[in-house]
């Protein structure tokens, strides 16, 4: 019946087959161009950005299948990390997951440790609760009778010594597939010829495939496979994602309350300079290389967003991609009509409760490099900070306060390093309720709180632009 159909694909394919006695090589594809799916470019990861295909199951459900990019890139480890914190953005802005599908093959002599540690990755972002939604997917299984093969001791083993333990391998949750009677399909719509032999081979290979399609899709369905929701992805990786994800709210708050508290210690009846965050639609970056625009608020000067177009190479300076930091909102300034003074208590107190709190994720990212070689993206960002107010200081103007946020920013800044080689010297660890609590309470500071749901409608904005909907 499939022959006599024409080939439904959601995302282009393109593979190389030969014919012949003389074994001529042929490259066969199928369906429009898509410019987030690569075949151009051999063992680099064919997805190049997460995306999600909705399909109908019946009249009352819909199941989303998210393709992600593959690890083992040629472009090597940089490559595939940021794969994964790609993956790790993309599913942070779901509100579950009800299973997370790895794919492998069944003929590895080895599991390689770029899979094993990002495996292991993966599900410490997630959490221990995750090795209830995990399901195996072979992919080629047809020389192995559809059967994990040679991979399956080996995957047993890998398992067996993760830091996650009890997750579970059998058949319930494993299936086994094989695409070549789909390109079969493809190629002979491309006018290759098969033999009898070859038809019938590739027509059993199809009954299987739909057998264990079949079954994926029960098990998806069935109520014995409970959601997994994000409230419960508790973990060092997903606070630390958290965090990351907060650091420009947080500290571009933390530093305008220190810049509002100076204008009311100089005027008690100042206006007061205000963040608006801007959403952006597209991806920009901002070159900490370039000049950038100064300009004066109260009695601050302060640079602004200055926003590149982001792309492989810059097309608003010749300066490398490194230097050029992704941005998901645009951060403009104005004077605020209320007169400050009523205003003063409450940011001194917001303030403390800021320092505070970045302080104790000063101590969380020393315990947490203390285990991998992670950078800080907090000491980062500070560095940055004094570096600008450095910048302003430098211009001489007598009547601006700008020299004495830079003596804050770097006393803070000596604070922070402090409290993080006083972390190391101490066997206290991780505490993760307290940090997520702290994490709850400074995400509803009304200036942070207004830069976070930029980045999440940022974010849902590239989901939408990624998503294709089957009915």
């Amino acid at each position: 019946m499939a022959r006599c159909r024409k080939p439904v694909v959601v995302m282009p394919v393109s593979f190389m087959m030969t014919v012949g006695d003389d074994f001529k090589e042929k490259i066969v594809r199928f369906g429009d161009e898509d410019s987030n799916e690569d075949y151009y470019h051999p063992g680099q990861s064919v997805t190049q950005h997460c995306r999600s295909y909705v399909f109908q199951i019946g009249t009352k459900t819909k199941i989303r299948f998210i393709d992600t990019p593959g690890m083992g890139d040629t472009r090597g480890l940089d490559q595939d990390d940021l794969n994964m914190q790609h993956i790790l953005s993309f599913i942070s802005n779901l509100s579950h997951l009800n299973a997370i599908c790895i794919l492998l093959k069944p003929n590895e002599s080895r599991l390689n440790i770029v899979l094993r540690s990002y495996f292991d990755r993966l599900l410490n972002f997630l959490g221990e609760t995750a090795r209830h939604n995990i399901i195996f997917c072979f992919t080629n299984t047809r020389a192995t009778f559809f059967a994990p093969g040679n991979t399956g001791p080996l995957l047993k083993s890998m398992l067996s010594s993760s830091a996650i333990k009890d997750i579970p391998f059998k058949k319930s949750n494993t299936f086994c597939f094989d695409s070549e009677s789909f390109r079969y399909l493809v190629a002979k719509r491309d006018g290759v010829e098969f033999d009898k032999y070859q038809e019938d081979e590739y027509q059993q290979s199809w009954a299987s495939s739909v057998t264990e399609s079949d079954r994926l899709l029960q098990y998806l369905c069935e109520a014995t496979l409970k959601p997994y929701p994000q409230n419960e992805w508790r973990s060092v990786e997903h606070a630390q994602f958290r965090i990351n994800q907060m650091t420009r709210p947080m500290l571009e708050t933390t530093r305008n309350f220190f810049r509002n508290i100076l204008v009311l210690q100089r005027n008690r009846t100042s206006r007061l300079i205000k963040l608006c965050p801007i959403v952006l639609h597209h991806s920009s970056t901002i070159c900490y290389k370039c000049d950038r625009t100064r300009k004066r608020y109260s009695d601050f000067w302060i640079l602004q967003d200055d926003l590149h177009i982001d792309s492989d190479q810059c097309k608003d300076c010749d300066c490398p991609r490194q230097n050029h930091v992704e941005i998901d909102y645009r951060l403009e300034y104005e004077l605020s009509d209320e007169i400050g003074t009523e205003s003063f208590p409450y940011m001194k107190s917001t303030v403390e409760q800021l320092q505070t709190t970045i302080i104790e994720f000063a101590k969380f990212y020393a315990k947490k490099r203390s285990l991998s070689n992670q950078t800080d993206p907090i000491l980062s960002t500070l560095k940055g900070m004094v570096a600008e107010e450095k910048e302003h200081c430098s211009k001489n103007d007598p009547t601006c306060l700008n020299p004495f946020l830079y003596y804050i920013l770097v006393n803070f800044r000596k604070e922070y390093k402090q409290a993080q080689k006083t972390s190391m010297l101490t066997d206290a660890s991780i505490n993760l309720s307290s940090i997520y609590d702290l994490i709850e309470k400074i995400s509803k500071i009304d200036e942070i709180e207004k830069q976070m749901s930029l980045i999440k409608q940022k974010q849902k904005s590239f989901i939408e632009k990624y998503e294709k909907e089957l009915l």
